[in-house]
């Protein structure tokens, strides 16, 4: 082959002779990637190179594997550097994180990487938001090991702010353990520039309304020192004007092409890769029967409903009270049943997800069946407002805001 073609998942890549390249991975004779259902990575070779794509694999000839234009970002992976894309739904933030990061990573930096969309299945599952500190250059962010990662039981920011900061926080101290750095968040919650190694934040495709406040709370939390806008036809402009009128550090802004050319994905296709995730993340998970003494359950919105040795009754008032299986959302007196939780250690990171199959509580103490792959100790269970069906399809509970607010007249 020569030239660039664009391959689309679900689809296996092998490369049979001379080698090819994924954004700045290089796949060599007889080394095999896969293409994840709903993704779509660039294939690069030379007129030497041949691959086998794979029975059903869809692939289409490009011009070029990415913008020539994104070149440019590789100025940015100095040692100590700290990077966040920003751009609309399939603007290519994914893409360009993980061209980034494998070119850090031929020249010998370190790199860590954030994924803060809750929405995505890449790192972590969906939910989430999470670390990775990969060594190796790789193909597609989906193939990163977590390091870390935070529940924050939404699949979109929107709603969910307060959450995402928190657990970007604690990512970012959990990053400096892993890396060894000295970087510290200080007292105002900025973070010092000062390790070794680059940081690249990936972002979720909100841009609206509300998202520009937010965005500048996360640059002043990990103390963010460049941003990249991707735009198709400078949507972004009003971000780059308040990015560079913004006080304190100077922080620079580099404009970029949107990926073109790719499939946008509809609501039902993201939906539809989310149900992929969740049935992966679950396959060989067991209902664990977790007792609640010394566990706390939070829920969002309200705090904790439960410690061990509340009042008579407690219980029953905060909502956990019994129910059964189901579908999800609605069975059971509180909706408990099908409602993904998050398992916490005492550190405040997730330990991994569980969905809720079974609540007990009465006299002699409460606990909660949860199907999860977690085996460590749990400090915390942390309730989503994401519920899971039978064929692992999500869909949040529509009585959340009324209960909250009955929750609080009683109190």
């Amino acid at each position: 082959m020569a030239g660039a073609l664009l391959v689309t998942g679900p689809a296996r890549i092998r490369a049979i002779s001379g080698p090819a390249e994924i954004l700045g991975m290089v796949l060599r004779q007889g080394a095999e990637q896969t293409v994840p259902r709903g993704r779509s990575l660039p294939l690069a070779g030379s007129e030497n190179c041949e691959v086998e794509l794979g029975e059903g694999a869809s692939a289409r000839e490009v011009v070029e594997a990415y913008p020539a234009g994104w070149s440019a970002v590789d100025r940015l992976l100095g040692e100590g550097g700290r990077v966040i894309f920003l751009g609309r739904g399939d603007a290519g933030k994914s893409t360009l994180t993980t061209l980034a990061a494998n070119l850090a990573l031929r020249r010998g930096i370190g790199v860590a990487v954030i994924n803060k969309d809750p929405g995505q299945a890449d790192i972590a599952p969906p939910t989430t938001v999470s670390l990775a500190v990969p060594s190796s250059p790789f193909a597609d962010l989906s193939g990163c090991r977590p390091a870390a990662m935070y529940f924050v039981g939404r699949t979109s920011p929107q709603g969910a702010t307060r959450r995402m900061l928190t657990g970007l926080a604690l990512l970012e101290r959990e990053r400096a353990r892993i890396q060894g750095s000295a970087d510290r968040i200080g007292a105002e919650g900025a973070g010092s520039v000062s390790g070794r190694g680059v940081l690249l934040v990936n972002s979720s495709g909100w841009v609206d309304g509300a998202a520009l406040d937010f965005r500048i709370d996360v640059i002043d939390l990990l103390g963010i020192t460049d941003v990249v806008l991707l735009e198709a036809e400078g949507e972004l402009e009003g971000y780059a004007k308040a990015l560079s009128s913004m006080r304190g550090p100077r922080v620079r802004v580099t404009r970029l092409p949107a990926l073109r050319g790719v499939l946008c994905r509809s609501r039902q296709a993201r939906r539809e890769r989310r149900r992929e995730s969740y049935r992966g993340y679950f396959e060989g998970a067991r209902v664990r029967e977790l007792r609640l003494e010394g566990v706390a359950v939070r829920r969002p919105g309200i705090g904790i409903l439960w410690n061990w040795g509340p009042p008579a009754g407690q219980a029953e008032e905060g909502g956990l009270s019994a129910g059964g299986e189901g579908k999800g959302g609605g069975e059971g007196k509180d909706g408990w049943a099908g409602r993904l939780v998050g398992l916490c250690g005492s550190d405040g990171l997730t330990l991994g997800l569980g969905v809720v199959k079974s609540v007990s509580a009465g006299s002699a103490g409460a606990s909660v069946g949860v199907l999860t792959p977690v085996t460590g100790e749990v400090a915390e269970l942390r309730c989503g407002e994401v519920f899971l069906d039978g064929t692992w399809g999500d869909h949040y509970c529509h009585r959340h805001a009324r209960y909250r607010h009955q929750h609080q007249r009683r109190r």
